[in-house]
């Protein structure tokens, strides 16, 4: 999923990279799941030093979102942004 979202990188550079999600405490990844544990797509957010058009540090960032095929079109992306919103704010 993760390489439909950023199909320019090499497989090496998502290896890596989800390394440091795991680790790090500004970056955050979760799963999207149905009401039936299945898989829909997932999030990426950070937390950033700075950001265009942003006064304020540190500022929560969108870097990836992504739904499988059959769950777009239904409101989900919406929906998963105001969830994340929530989450940014706690």
């Amino acid at each position: 999923m993760r390489e439909d979202v950023y199909s320019s990188l090499e497989d090496e550079f998502h290896e890596r990279e989800m390394q440091q999600i795991f680790v790090s405490d500004d970056w955050f990844c979760y799963f999207l799941e149905d009401g039936n544990n299945q898989i829909t797509g997932f999030v990426e957010l950070s937390s950033r030093n700075i950001v265009d058009g942003c006064l304020s540090s540190p500022v929560a960032y969108l870097e990836g979102l992504y739904l499988k095929k059959e769950y777009r079109g239904m409101g989900l992306g919406r929906k998963t942004m105001k969830n994340s919103k929530k989450l940014v704010q706690k």
